[in-house]
């Protein structure tokens, strides 16, 4: 694990990959702009150079061409709002490895199943989606990063997912500072393989850290603050350094 992806995660990487070999991933607005990229940002909403009804078109489009076409998309951005008729026509593209969603109003993420080769999640802004159970089925998942998912407190299914190296949970450390709450970290126990973690904004009902101490492979570990940290810290030290 390099030092970039090490303290800032997978899709932090990419983006500077891409931008130091060619400029960065460019941004659509409309389907005409599409000519056969492998990744780019995706941005049909919130745009204010473009009328509602545009942006209604626009919408329109790009989902007909996610539902009717498998396209070459390895990796998508969606940095505008999204909303679930978007990510259901999105979940129809099952050649994507990486999908990453700031924001938006979806509580069903089930079509996620389909993409069976999906191996980086960026989920954000999904405070009305209550369930994440196909998440839990997504086995080559490499990393998984949540954000803002408060009405999710248990992540022990995770440990299925033997390939998962990379995990976020967190809250909204920007305008609510409301922190996602999570029953306990024992699942950690069961997750050897985890090089990177990241639990900002979160708090931790058994108010425990120590099955963090039994992950062999951790090379970062990002926490709250929290004063239950203290009877901990002793067996955290070392991946704090």
């Amino acid at each position: 694990m390099n030092e970039d992806l090490k303290y800032y995660g997978f899709w932090h990487t990419f983006s500077e990959e891409k931008e130091k070999r060619d400029g960065g991933f460019k941004c659509l607005k409309k389907v005409e702009e599409y000519t056969g990229q492998k990744s780019f940002v995706l941005a049909c909403t919130q745009q204010t150079d473009l009328s509602a009804s545009e942006q209604k078109r626009a919408v329109k489009s790009w989902c007909e061409l996610f539902k009717s076409q498998q396209l070459s998309i390895d990796k998508l951005w969606v940095t505008t709002r999204i909303s679930q008729e978007i990510l259901d026509a999105i979940c129809c593209q099952k050649n994507l490895n990486g999908l990453w969603i700031k924001w938006g109003v979806y509580n069903d993420i089930s079509g996620l199943e389909n993409i069976t080769n999906l191996e980086y999640l960026h989920l954000g802004g999904g405070t009305s989606l209550e369930s994440i159970d196909t998440v839990f089925k997504l086995t080559k998942l490499r990393a998984l990063e949540t954000r803002n998912l408060f009405a999710i407190h248990d992540y022990s299914p995770l440990v299925n997912l033997k390939n998962l190296i990379d995990l976020e949970i967190e809250g909204d450390p920007y305008s609510s500072m409301q922190k996602v709450t999570l029953k306990s970290l024992g699942f950690l126990k069961d997750m050897p393989q985890l090089m990177r973690l990241s639990l900002c904004m979160t708090k931790i009902e058994d108010c425990s850290y120590a099955p963090i101490a039994d992950l062999p492979n951790l090379k970062f570990l990002s926490l709250p603050r929290d004063k239950n940290l203290d009877k901990d810290m002793d067996k955290l030290k070392k991946y704090l350094e």
